[in-house]
C-alpha cells in the first residue's frame, strides 16, 4: 500500500494493521455507521482532523494515541447527531472498553 508521498505505510508485525483489538473495533464501528448513512465521510474526516491538529500523531507514536484521538472525533460526531444522551454514551464505552480490555489481556 503506498500513501501520498509513493512511499510503503509501514505496517506492524508485518501484516499487522491494528496494534490493539480495541483499534479494529472503532474502525469497523466507524466504517459500520458510515455505511448506515450516520454520517457522510466528509464529516467523518473532518472530525478526525481537527482531533489531530489538537494532538498531532508521528508514526513513532504508540497507536493507542491514534486511535484515542479516533474514538474522541467518533463520540463527537455521535454525540453531535444527537443519536443518545452523553451520559448514557460515556457509560456505554466504558463498558465496552474494559469488555475488550478484560477479555484480551
Amino acid at each position: 500500500m503506498k500513501n501520498s508521498n509513493n512511499k510503503s505505510i509501514p505496517k506492524l508485525d508485518g501484516d499487522h494493521v491494528f496494534s490493539a483489538p480495541w483499534h479494529c473495533e472503532v474502525f469497523a464501528l466507524t466504517i459500520s455507521l458510515h455505511e448506515k448513512k450516520v454520517f457522510d465521510w466528509e464529516q467523518w474526516t473532518s472530525g478526525l482532523a481537527n482531533k489531530l491538529k489538537e494532538r498531532p500523531v508521528n508514526m513513532e507514536d504508540d497507536l493507542d494515541h491514534y486511535y484515542n484521538s479516533w474514538l474522541e472525533a467518533i463520540e463527537e460526531l455521535i454525540l453531535s447527531k444527537k443519536m443518545t444522551y452523553p451520559d448514557d454514551f460515556k457509560k456505554e464505552v466504558l463498558s465496552q472498553m474494559k469488555h475488550i480490555r478484560d477479555d484480551h489481556h
